[in-house]
């Protein structure tokens, strides 16, 4: 989890100098010097500030710190054994292998996207009724997942956002 936020935080970083019009490195580095604390605030012990390559030091040694060495062979190795949360809905499952798939291949074609998204997606739904109607009904045209999975759906899994802990039944009291 801390190895993608150190990805998000960049590219959140990267959108705020955009939308601040910081274009120069210098300007990049003082603001990225300004918003980092703690640990990360340590790398900058390491770092010329006055450097003309100060800005990709920082983020190197901060990948280096916080980081992986090898991000798409991890990535490729989570996609694998990605399976579907207990209380995570179809959605949510969906969107994790796409950054999963994303963060691993991220030069892809659309039609192998397609193709192993949907192969880890039927293998890694929680529902063994739900995985078969998937196997079963595949469109083979792009990856649908969770628009497969609401045909097959119940209304009232709808409400419950699919997650697979909740009941798919009412309950009745009896008396005894």
């Amino acid at each position: 989890m801390v190895r993608r936020l150190g990805r998000v935080f960049r590219d959140h970083f990267d959108r705020v100098c955009r939308a601040n019009d910081w274009t120069t490195l210098t300007d990049k580095v003082q603001h990225l010097s300004l918003a980092l604390e703690g640990p990360a605030a340590e790398v900058l012990k390491d770092v010329d500030e006055t450097s003309t390559t100060a800005y990709d030091d920082i983020w190197a040694l901060l990948a280096r710190r916080f980081g992986q060495t090898d991000a798409p062979r991890d990535a490729m190795r989570r996609f694998d054994v990605c399976r579907q949360m207990d209380n995570e809905s179809i959605p949510e499952f969906e969107a994790a292998l796409r950054v999963l798939y994303r963060e691993a291949w991220p030069h892809a074609s659309a039609e192998q996207r397609d193709s192993s998204l949907k192969r880890r997606f039927e293998e890694g739904v929680v529902n063994p009724k739900l995985r078969e109607y998937l196997s079963l009904h595949a469109r083979d045209d792009d990856f649908a997942a969770s628009g497969n999975a609401r045909d097959y759906t119940p209304e009232e899994m709808r409400a419950y956002h699919y997650a697979p802990t909740r009941p798919y039944f009412r309950y009745c009291r009896c008396g005894r």
